[in-house]
């Protein structure tokens, strides 16, 4: 059953008319396998079993608000990532930098400190870790983000790309299609 905050990607998915977005509005169909009364799952079950969890990268780098946004930009680089989770001293997520938010750097006339409270987004699309990947992948496209948070409770326990969704399907379709 989709959550509220499903609901609300895939509702956006339709205002922006991305025909990718509409997972949801696809049957769902089992075939079944005679008399043993078990099924094999569809595609489309396949993908709404696949938990966020089971694909989301743990190893996350995050940043405090209180960081300064040139430190913030450094380890962008250094990392070669397009953004940062912004956490508090709990761990709960409370924005995300990412490069397009600082490109406001440039056309400051002084160089002057700041921190990343200052240029973060909020409030952040996130994630929890039991959604299935269908309703991150609906809200990759939707919103046109590169990554998504993804939360246990209020708490940062991961991240998911495009790049790793991408990924698993390379993998899946490579697993399907290999030579017996």
């Amino acid at each position: 059953m989709p959550n509220r905050l499903t609901k609300s990607v895939l509702h956006k998915a339709d205002e922006l008319g991305k025909s990718s977005c509409r997972l949801n509005s696809l049957p769902i169909r089992s075939v079944d396998l005679g008399n043993t009364g078990n099924a094999i799952p569809s595609p489309w079950e396949v993908r709404q079993m696949l938990k966020a969890k089971d694909i989301m990268k743990t190893d996350v780098l995050a940043v405090t608000a209180d960081t300064d946004i040139y430190q913030a930009i450094r380890i962008m680089v250094e990392n070669n990532i397009t953004g940062l989770p912004v956490v508090d001293n709990d761990e709960a997520l409370v924005g995300v930098v990412t490069e397009k938010d600082v490109l406001r750097l440039l056309y400051q006339i002084e160089d002057r400190p700041g921190r990343v409270a200052d240029f973060m987004t909020q409030p952040v699309v996130a994630f929890d870790r039991e959604d299935d990947i269908a309703a991150v992948a609906n809200g990759l496209a939707a919103y046109h983000f590169r990554r998504v948070p993804v939360l246990s409770g209020s708490r940062l326990v991961g991240i998911i790309s495009r790049k790793d969704i991408v990924k698993h399907i390379k993998r899946h379709w490579i697993a399907q299609n290999a030579p017996a």
